[in-house]
């Protein structure tokens, strides 16, 4: 991920970027649980979502 700073609408802010790629390995039966995977993905990216403002500010407390 990428963290910059930035200002949208006259707010001071962060800016936070996730790409992520990936394949199962095992061919077609890799392929099977791509969606549990994408399904696993999201629900520990929401979970972040929910907690980034504690990390964020935590960060700041730290002096990065």
């Amino acid at each position: 991920h990428a963290m910059r700073p930035e200002i949208q609408q006259g707010r001071e802010g962060t800016q936070l970027t996730d790409e992520v790629e990936f394949a199962l390995p095992y061919g077609i039966l890799g392929h099977l649980g791509d969606k549990a995977a994408q399904r696993q993905m999201q629900q520990m990216f929401a979970i972040r979502q929910k907690r980034l403002p504690a990390i964020l500010e935590a960060k700041v407390r730290q002096g990065y």
